[in-house]
């Protein structure tokens, strides 16, 4: 029972995916770059100031500290404005697009049944049921989806940080998981 729902599952989200590709191609690419500048500011911003730790020291040259923390800052701002335009702009662009594409589809298919499966209570509630959760379903996995690989990438840049700084770090950080 639960390998049955678990290949539902990830058939329900290889359809939803390959629905919202042929919705709008654009989002994917936008999203795509959105998680990894998301994922690599935190892991810059660490080595950065690692870069400036390291090269404080009497009679050090400060143009290049300078440069350093000129760079942190434009890459939060870089990072914040990225993040308003997605929430103000993009998602809630991508949202409605998904909405008016999968109600078009529902209707769409719904205009091909017999007028005798609406007469059906049973049938009608599964449309009605269907309806109403179309879009926001379809939103939800989308949503999840990228979630999923933005915290897979975070997790990859932040052990490649581990790795540059300390690479014992990662081996005493899996001994506690582990034991």
């Amino acid at each position: 029972m639960r390998r049955g729902l678990t290949l539902k599952t990830v058939r329900n989200i290889l359809y939803i995916t390959r629905f919202l590709w042929k919705a709008d191609k654009r989002i994917f690419f936008l999203k795509s770059i959105h998680i990894i500048l998301l994922a690599l500011t935190g892991p810059a911003n660490i080595l950065l100031t690692k870069y400036i730790i390291d090269h404080l020291a009497p009679g050090a040259d400060f143009t290049n500290i300078v440069l350093v923390i000129l760079a942190i800052v434009l890459c939060s701002l870089l990072a914040g404005m990225l993040n308003t335009v997605f929430s103000y702009f993009i998602n809630p662009l991508n949202y409605w697009t998904v909405i008016r594409d999968m109600n078009n589809r529902v209707l769409y298919k719904a205009n091909r049944l017999d007028l005798e499966c609406f007469g059906n209570t049973e049938f009608y509630n599964r449309y009605t049921r269907a309806l109403s959760e179309a879009d926001a379903r379809a939103n939800t996995v989308f949503g999840q989806l990228f979630s999923f690989f933005q915290s897979l990438t975070s997790l990859i840049s932040i052990l490649s940080v581990l790795l540059v700084l300390e690479p014992m770090i990662i081996f005493f950080s899996l001994a506690s998981v582990v034991a």
